[in-house]
């Protein structure tokens, strides 16, 4: 599919939607808001204009007629209010459609939809909570999420700033929620100390993923102050969950349940609440398993994302341990803590995003067996996914990349564990992204627009480590590749030889390096001091188009960018791909060399710029000297040295490619000059005497089509010749069969009218013979049998002759 015909298509015209946002105090005066107005379901495209939702299918746009390119409004009696996000389940049902505060479910059409004739599609729809979100003062809507757990993809989850979480069923029941949890504590009234008002409200959330983990039972809630609270154990009313995560959690608690039984330990406070929760959350997994012994399994065999697995419907207990509210916990500790804007711009958090890094196999198939067993091996393809990786972004264009390297527990808000101190939780910050937009903005003056920046997280759907972060700049590109992998592998290291874990881990700390951020879209103008804010970003990884990443500006702006994916470059020889012509058609034509670029000898790939990250850490604490520092110093000085004559030989390398570009640029210069000389020479006294010749052609066939359309009308004219003895022949012979066919009609309608009047004859007979039977003698009876069975035989003789005549005559 070309990328212009997605940026010509009606879907995105507007007339009454204001374009651009600038540094002035009338735009977005209500601050900073989450939009996304776009969204992919399967080859169809959901866009909302307004209040207004639009729908085309990317199958048809992929057509060259202009007829294809159109869209039809899905008409949703409910949705009476300005859109700013949108989200569909993963069933490709339901799509919520949420406002400043207020919640709609639309009930999606089949794909059949493109067949009908009107532009308008009538929808089902359904208000979400409207006593709670449709009220007058109602708290803003934060985001709005499909569990991806919950039993038919109809778990709606509804955040809203005051950090409510509230769970609907859009199967059921959408006016009240099946249950509200509130990730904040209540604010208070009383003088005295307040805490910052952006710690008190929510800006995003996201679900947690592992495989023998609480992680898939977590969602984890951001504050704009950038605090990071998290609700474990978190389940939806019906959900539906892999029988292998169940086994593996189960055995992952009843081992740490096994370690308390076995411990000798002296009974303490710490030691025994620690028990305690372990016990209750192998309480918690025996009641899901519990339910799955008792039903059969919702789907024997379905895909799911950890790979195929058999799918158990479960539901959240309503009794016991299981049925009690889970305890809030955090806010997390930041360890060490991130980098902050100095002068404290554009520093409130926007959004959160919580992604699984996958291991390298391939380390484990060359390693040597005697460091590898066969047994360690599988132990370790099992564990694939192992290292959660945490993402916050702000709006200064900082993103915080975090490791989740302590694992959350299960935890429920009861009496036994009120009395203790409270363990908070921390993630690794293993680096702070600069984005570079506070000096984008500042230096051209415009650091206002950072306070209404806010960006948000698109993972991509084929390389988990790969992301996009729309801003109101532009669009950025985070790979965290280079390094999550080294780290997963680590680990993996870490399980299978103990001895070198501590050395193996500190050389790749060492040797890791930063996250590859590339700038994919700038929209920003230091001249007008504007910019387009990107309001939506849609992945279209279908193979059968183009791979792109659609971007979308408030101003409704389509921007599609083509994503090449991950596949090795093929090196071929330019002579060879041009396409050869066959000797007899090249009789007596002077065909051109073809143009061999100086670069397509080889391909060029760029230096790696591998930067590892710094090992010294400024401690205003520490003032001495100690020999641990001074080795952490000679090791960071060989490192750097090294990295210098990398540096040198990359820059050589770069210089001599710099050089051949050159060379290259004065040939394309030479031939672009050949070129236009002789396009002028064409079009000049050539191209006049070629439309003249043009010109005689074209009267000159219109003449030729003239006489042949007269010499056709005379030839179907004169065309009275005399018929052959054969076809005289045949004329009779068809004429005295339609005369016989004609006599057979007659003869025949004759049988039937005596047989009409046989029949009626017969019919008072039969009657007077009933009731006069001893009158009537054998001899009349037998006459009368006689005379019918002549008539029947008359009658289908000539049935018989008609047949065969007919077919005669169609031979």
């Amino acid at each position: 599919m070309e990328t212009a015909q997605l940026s010509e298509h009606p879907i995105f015209s507007s007339n009454d939607i204001a374009g651009g946002v600038n540094n002035s105090s009338s735009v977005h005066a209500s601050g900073r808001r989450r939009r996304t107005i776009m969204v992919l379901r399967g080859s169809d495209l959901i866009v909302a204009v307004g209040k207004e939702l639009r729908i085309t299918s990317l199958a048809d746009t992929a057509s060259s007629s202009s007829s294809a390119k159109a869209y039809k409004v899905l008409h949703a009696p409910n949705v009476d209010f300005e859109i700013e996000q949108l989200a569909i389940n993963l069933e490709g049902k339901f799509l919520v459609v949420a406002g400043l505060t207020q919640v709609a479910v639309v009930i999606l059409p089949r794909p059949a939809y493109v067949r009908l004739v009107t532009a308008r599609v009538d929808c089902k729809s359904m208000q979400v909570g409207q006593y709670f979100h449709a009220s007058v003062g109602a708290p803003v809507i934060a985001k709005v999420d499909w569990h991806p757990w919950a039993a038919g993809g109809t778990g709606l989850l509804v955040m809203t700033s005051d950090g409510a979480l509230r769970e609907y069923d859009a199967s059921s029941q959408v006016e009240e929620p099946l249950r509200t949890i509130a990730f904040l504590p209540p604010r208070t009234h009383r003088r005295g100390f307040q805490p910052d008002r952006n710690a008190a409200e929510v800006a995003s959330f996201c679900f947690g993923q592992g495989k023998a983990d609480w992680g898939p039972f977590t969602v984890y809630a951001l504050t704009k102050s950038g605090d990071i609270y998290a609700m474990c154990p978190f389940l939806p009313a019906d959900a539906h969950i892999p029988q292998s995560y169940l086994s593996s959690l189960e055995c992952f608690v009843k081992t740490k349940r096994d370690v308390f039984v076995s411990s000798e330990k002296p009974p303490s406070s710490s030691h025994t609440t620690e028990e305690v929760m372990v016990d209750r959350q192998f309480k918690f997994i025996h009641a899901l398993i519990k339910q799955t012994t008792s039903r059969q399994p919702a789907t024997a065999s379905r895909s799911v994302p950890d790979g195929p697995s058999r799918i158990v419907h479960v539901r959240r207990p309503e009794t016991g341990i299981a049925s009690q509210t889970p305890v809030r916990q955090g806010p997390f500790l930041l360890t060490p803590a991130p980098d902050e804007p100095e002068d404290g711009i554009g520093e409130d958090a926007s959004d959160i995003v919580y992604i699984m890094s996958s291991s390298n196999d391939q380390q484990l198939d060359t390693a040597p067996t005697d460091e590898y067993p066969e047994e360690s091996r599988n132990e370790l393809r099992r564990r694939e996914e192992n290292l959660g990786v945490v993402l916050v972004a702000h709006g200064s264009g900082m993103v915080d990349v975090c490791l989740d390297t302590d694992k959350i527990h299960a935890l429920w808000d009861d009496s036994h564990s009120a009395d203790a101190d409270p363990i908070l939780p921390s993630f690794t910050v293993y680096e702070t992204i600069d984005l570079g937009l506070t000096s984008q903005a500042e230096g051209a003056g415009a650091g206002a627009l950072l306070n209404v920046n806010a960006p948000l997280f698109c993972v991509h759907p084929l390389q988990h480590s790969t992301l996009f972060v729309s801003h109101a700049f532009g669009i950025h590109s985070l790979d965290l590749g280079p390094w999550s992998s080294l780290l997963t592998d680590t680990m993996l290291h870490d399980s299978a030889t103990e001895k070198r874990a501590r050395r193996i881990w500190a050389d790749v700390i060492e040797q890791a390096p930063e996250t590859e951020a590339t700038c994919l879209i700038d929209t920003f103008s230091p001249e007008h001091r504007a910019s387009a804010p990107i309001v939506a970003l849609a992945l279209i990884n279908n193979p059968y188009y183009s791979n792109i990443l659609l971007a979308l500006t408030n101003s409704l702006q389509p921007i599609p960018i083509d994503l090449s994916l991950q596949t090795p470059l093929v090196e071929e020889d330019p002579v060879s791909s041009v396409v050869a012509i066959p000797e007899s058609e090249a009789v007596g034509v002077a065909l051109p060399e073809p143009y061999v670029s100086l670069t397509s000898s080889q391909t060029y790939r760029m230096p790696a710029l591998n930067l590892s990250r710094s090992l010294l850490r400024h401690d205003p604490a520490n003032r001495y000297q100690t020999p641990e520092t001074l080795r952490t110093l000679g090791r960071h000085s060989e490192l750097t040295q090294s990295k210098a004559h990398e540096l040198v030989a990359n820059l050589d390398q770069v210089k001599s490619r710099l050089v051949v570009q050159q060379n290259e640029f004065m040939r394309q210069v030479k031939t672009l000059q050949e070129l236009k000389k002789r396009v002028d020479e064409l079009t000049g006294q050539e191209q006049k005497m070629l439309a003249d010749r043009v010109k005689e052609k074209v009267v000159e066939q219109r003449l030729l089509l003239e006489r042949l359309d007269v010499i056709l009308r005379k030839y179907r004219e004169s065309d009275t010749s005399p018929l052959t003895p054969a076809e005289e022949e045949w004329r009779i012979e068809l004429r005295r069969l339609n005369d016989e066919v004609i006599d057979m009609k007659n003869r025949t309608a004759l049988v039937q009218h005596r047989y009409e009047m046989v029949r009626r004859e017969k019919t008072p007979v039969a009657s007077t013979e009933t009731k006069t039977l001893p009158t009537l003698g054998a001899r009349q009876r037998e006459s009368i049998e006689n005379r019918l069975w002549a008539e029947w035989v008359i009658h289908h003789w000539h049935q018989d002759h008609e047949f065969y005549l007919g077919r005669a005559i169609a031979n």
